[in-house]
């Protein structure tokens, strides 16, 4: 069913990274990710799943996403399989 109505939900992100995709599944779960920086001063990204409420119901590291580079080089989620 369509309804027109939109939501919004901030991830966050640290460093100048930007992901400019997102991916969704059948049964309307948005996967977005997330660049933090814990207290240690570690940069780590995670793949962050939302529910059809937007609520955030997972958080999933991603240990290679963002290699050698600083985080505002990665172009964020290039594709899937």
């Amino acid at each position: 069913m369509t309804t027109g109505k939109t939501q919004r939900a901030v991830v966050g992100s640290t460093a100048g990274h930007v992901s400019r995709n997102f991916v969704a599944d059948v049964h309307g779960h948005a996967y977005v990710p997330r660049v933090s920086v814990r207290s240690d001063g570690k940069v780590i990204a995670e793949l962050i799943q939302f529910d059809t409420h937007l609520k955030e119901i997972a958080a999933t590291p991603l240990a290679h996403y963002l290699g050698t580079e600083p985080p505002g080089a990665s172009h964020g989620i290039a594709s899937l399989t």
